[in-house]
């Protein structure tokens, strides 16, 4: 039986009858599905003249002209439904789709905020304004459009999966988990959902777990090159490294084009420490012109890097700001290289371009605020922050360094905790927010609270001086004699780091090695027992020197 036939052939008589609307309709969808867009554009064109649904069938003919790539004469066809119709919110959630596949992020946002303030109750439009902030790097503003859109229809999926990539970028995977177990228990054979719980269970650091999932997307699409290569990564994690090369190679036969496999696959080399066949593998993908796309270039940017090449490094990130200007991932890395060799007006530069481009960019503002914090403009990195907090008071790096600041100064040292306490909320596992709450609880005088959260830090990070530093002083302030163990080991991780790190840390050690000395002549002063001090510190009686904090805290940034 050819049912596609038999189907044409009942909507084609229903379809006879110019007042039926709804099959004539039908019929010109169906012929869209079958291919035949000119006998669709025809019963379009007729239906158009229908005042009642003018701009249905209007929008739809835009849509053929928009897939054939006159993308103005769609645009026209739109403005003509938004003109007749002004208070109808379809055609600019139509828009909206467009400009965002057209790479039109900011006008896609006011496209999609209008669709919402014609059709506040419309799910499609909360999702599309996340969208449209996703593109932009807005990932809270996402988020919060995501969740209403769910609100609004909570048996949909969709938002509820692009909340999991969302809450995986901003480094929550407990989150992630629990959307993508929600989104899996209602829709068992949704392989999106599987792949999503595989991830979010991957970067819980349950790899394991994570492995059935993509088995069972695979036991149904065995040729989904996606599921492939997540379970390449799933492997790699595993340290199964001959099975996750298998993987990336199979999900690079069925997709020629994927990146994910494709750096899978150069992961696994230098996990193998095959560097020369991991930068082998780049140049030959990079020869091909068409293959030089700015995200390529970004990894290939990061390979070099990682290999020690920063020049080549460079060159790749310059070289993707020149072919996709609006790519921001390469202003990110080049002003992230830029920074860790200490060119920082060069890293300010960058970042001030993110920023430029996407005022909302909350990683760009805060780097931003970092490298102004670390020429020693406190004043204008505190402001920067501060806008940053404005974006998204929950900014877990603005409000950590913001709170650390603070209390470096002694100022406003409730409203620090509150800060400090923001941030641990949103990184309850970071050493970093652990650090600056402690400190700040030292500060205040808080000594019972300060020392539990300031050790909990030091096991999670002992190689961290600061650290060492900070629970030291807590101690020294309490009268514990567990004080000079922890400002020596600050004294020798510094020194060992300033080794490793050679001239570039100096200035950094010098100013760390102050701090150690200042808590050592504190301790001295009030048990007389500083033992071990040679030349490897800089001269400590008379406390000379006094805490000072050169260098800005940072937890990660990526998806803030």
């Amino acid at each position: 039986m050819d049912r596609p036939r038999d189907a044409e052939a009942h909507l084609a008589i229903l379809a006879e009858d110019p007042n039926d609307l709804v099959s004539r309709f039908a019929l010109a969808d169906f012929y869209v599905f079958e291919g035949r867009e000119d006998e669709a554009t025809d019963l379009l064109e007729d239906l158009v003249q229908h005042a009642d649904v003018f701009a249905l069938a209007q929008m739809r003919l835009a849509g053929l002209v928009h897939a054939a790539g006159r993308l103005e004469n769609a645009y026209t066809m739109l403005k003509e439904v938004i003109t007749r119709e002004p208070m109808n919110p379809a055609p600019y959630v139509l828009q909206t789709r467009w400009l965002l596949l057209d790479g039109k992020f900011e006008e896609s946002l006011v496209s999609a905020q209008k669709a919402v303030e014609l059709g506040p109750d419309i799910p499609d439009g909360h999702h599309l304004i996340g969208e449209a902030r996703l593109a932009s790097g807005n990932l809270r503003g996402a988020a919060e459009a995501f969740s209403e859109s769910l609100r609004l229809a909570p048996a949909s999926n969709l938002a509820r999966i692009r909340l999991v990539g969302l809450y995986l970028q901003r480094g929550d995977a407990e989150t992630a988990v629990a959307f993508a177990s929600d989104a899996v228990q209602r829709e068992p054979n949704n392989a999106a959902a599987r792949l999503g719980l595989a991830r979010a269970l991957t970067a819980r650091g349950e790899p394991e777990q994570a492995e059935p999932e993509v088995r069972l997307v695979l036991d149904t699409l065995p040729d989904l090159p996606e599921a492939h290569s997540l379970l390449g990564s799933i492997l790699g994690a595993q340290h199964k490294l001959s099975d996750a090369r298998l993987s990336f190679e199979r999900a690079l036969e069925l997709d020629g084009e994927s990146l994910e496999a494709f750096s899978g696959l150069v992961s696994v080399d230098i996990s193998e420490n095959r560097v020369d066949r991991a930068r082998a593998r780049i140049g030959q993908r990079l020869n091909a012109p068409s293959s030089r796309n700015p995200p390529l270039l970004a990894f290939a940017a990061r390979t070099y890097a990682t290999a020690g090449d920063s020049a080549t490094a460079e060159s790749a990130l310059t070289e993707a700001i020149q072919r996709d200007p609006p790519y921001l991932p390469a202003y990110q890395l080049l002003a992230t290289m830029y920074f860790a060799q200490g060119r920082l007006d060069e890293a300010s530069e960058r970042y001030q371009e993110l920023v430029e481009r996407v005022p909302t960019s909350i990683p760009g503002q805060t780097m931003t605020a970092g490298i102004l914090t670390l020429q020693e403009q406190t004043e204008e990195a505190t402001e920067q922050y501060e806008a940053v907090l404005r974006i998204d008071p929950q900014a877990v790096v603005a409000a950590n360094n913001l709170a650390y600041t603070m209390a470096e100064e002694g100022r406003d040292l409730d409203r620090a905790r509150e800060l400090a306490q923001t941030a641990r909320a949103q990184a309850p596992d970071s050493p970093d927010t652990g650090d600056t709450l402690g400190w700040v609880y030292y500060k205040q005088g808080l000594l019972s609270l300060a020392i539990p959260l300031l050790q909990k830090t030091v096991a999670k990070r002992p190689d961290e001086p600061i650290y060492h530093y900070h629970l030291g002083m807590a101690l020294l302030e309490a009268g514990d004699e567990r004080a000079l163990a922890e400002l020596q080991r600050a004294r020798w991780t510094r020194a060992f780091s300033c080794q490793r790190q050679r001239a570039t840390t100096a200035d950094r050690a010098l100013s760390s090695l102050a701090e150690v000395a200042f808590g050592l002549c504190q301790l001295e002063r009030r048990t007389g027992r500083v033992r071990g001090l040679t030349t490897q510190a800089p001269s400590y009686r008379g406390c000379r020197f006094r805490p000072v904090r050169a260098i800005p805290k940072f937890t990660s940034v990526t998806g803030r």
